[in-house]
């Protein structure tokens, strides 16, 4: 809710106590002034210089909207109920603005003002939701407690420092629509038995996620508004996670982090520079649609579940001007990959690395892989071993799913490497073809020479 414009408006500012601030807030008027318009109490063009402390058990009956003034103490609320709105739309709040308490019946609603220390929300009951429109924070955001049935919502503002939450219970949903957040945002606990969505805003420093209790559902989708986020990390056990960029361009995402697999989650036309997957114990369903990645890393990652890669490819393009473009490239490093699938991807543009990983579970169709694998081991002989050894589980996937050419072709990767080691240490011809035909039987070497060529 937004009130209509009241004129206010005097030559000079009205210097208040605290104490007379308060009961103007109560009353709508004190000696110096009559600020009660329509059930209405408008404060503006008004200095309290006082530390502002409603912590007593009273009731203020009427909407509170500020609209101007200079508060150069701190300001707290607490045990307080507020029948009507509560409206910050101007103002200047020098120092801390805190709100240990309260029962707020109709929201709290912030459209402006400028907030110079702390803004700190440790208790309060948001009947009728808490809401940010605007408004300047120079300072830090922080809420550890409080209850919010009517809802957490940001829909703009401007955040130089970083926003915090702790706790509080957030039945209903916490959604941004909007604002810039210069620092991070960080969640590190709280309840939400609801929802948690984002359609607009801008976060350049890191927004993560990292709640103890689940996450019952998370929704990232652009609706009307423009999304750039540096870097999401998730840590929190999320049930269904959702990512889309179905408006195109509207989305922009540098690094996407993801410690824990959610129960449910969907990647969907999202250009990301980096993905990057880790989970000792992953028993989720994630998938990606329709997205380019230029940097996959799977690391420290255990499939319990399923992994599904759609359409995957490389951009080429860059995502975010304050992160730089990664060369397309894909990293799996101490990780058993389970049943993952890979469903007409561009492999051959990317470099694959592979270290200490399982592959043997994987399916692939109409993907092209590249025509080497790479490692990161340097000594050569644990070079051979790693490239061998992958291109020997890759081999059985195929197999596994009867792509019989496939299979060769890695069969023949693999016997190559073989053939490279022998004649680096120093095996002549005819004992390399007694080992390479002891190794993988005379049919599959006959195969593999008509192959790759002379052994």
């Amino acid at each position: 809710m937004r009130l209509a414009k009241t004129d206010t408006a005097k030559t000079e500012p009205t210097e208040l106590t605290a104490d007379e601030f308060k009961q103007v807030l109560q009353t709508g008027k004190c000696d110096r002034i009559d600020c009660l318009h329509q059930n209405t109490v408008v404060i503006d063009n008004v200095i309290v210089s006082e530390k502002v402390n409603l912590a007593s058990d009273e009731t203020y009956p009427f909407t509170i909207d500020i609209r101007g003034g200079v508060f150069s103490g701190d300001f707290l609320i607490s045990r307080c109920k507020f029948l009507g709105y509560f409206l910050i739309s101007g103002g200047e709040f020098a120092r801390y603005f805190m709100i240990y308490g309260g029962e707020f019946s109709n929201g709290f609603h912030i459209y402006g003002g400028k907030f110079s220390g702390t803004f700190l929300i440790k208790g309060g009951t948001f009947s009728g939701g808490f809401q940010i429109y605007g408004g300047t924070f120079s300072s830090k955001l922080e809420i550890h407690k409080g209850e919010f049935p009517g809802g957490l919502e940001i829909h703009g503002g401007e955040f130089s420092q970083i926003f915090e939450i702790h706790g509080g219970s957030f039945s209903r949903h916490l959604k941004i629509y909007g604002g810039k957040f210069l620092n991070y945002f960080l969640i590190y606990g709280g309840e939400f038995p609801g929802s948690f969505e984002i359609y607009g805003g801008a976060f350049s420093g890191e927004l993560w996620v990292g709640t103890k209790s689940p996450v019952r559902k998370m929704l990232i989708q652009p609706d009307g508004y423009t999304l750039q986020i540096h870097t999401l990390t998730i840590q929190s056990e999320i049930q269904e996670l959702t990512i889309t960029n179905d408006q195109e361009n509207h989305v922009s995402i540098a690094k996407l982090i993801i410690n824990r697999i959610p129960t449910i989650s969907s990647l969907i036309k999202l250009n990301l520079n980096s993905l990057q997957l880790s989970d000792h114990d992953s028993t989720g369903n994630f998938a990606t649609r329709r997205c380019t990645i230029n940097q996959l890393r799977i690391e420290s990652f255990n499939n319990f579940g399923k992994i599904t890669f759609d359409s995957l490819r490389p951009l080429f393009s860059e995502v975010c001007s304050t992160y730089p473009k990664e060369e397309p490239q894909i990293i799996i490093s101490n990780a058993d990959l389970g049943t993952t699938n890979f469903i007409s991807c561009s492999l051959d543009e990317y470099t694959i690395k592979v270290d200490n990983s399982k592959l043997v579970d994987i399916f692939h169709t109409d993907t092209a892989f590249p025509k080497e694998i790479t490692t990161s081991k340097a000594d050569p002989d644990q070079k051979y071993h790693q490239l061998r050894d992958t291109y020997d589980q890759l081999q059985i996937a195929a197999v596994k799913q009867g792509d019989r050419i496939t299979a060769l072709e890695f069969q023949s990767q693999s016997l190559a490497f073989y053939k490279s080691h022998l004649e680096s240490i120093g095996i002549n011809r005819w004992s390399r073809w007694g080992k390479l035909i002891s190794t993988y039987g005379i049919c599959q070497f006959l195969k593999a020479f008509r192959r790759s060529g002379k052994v």
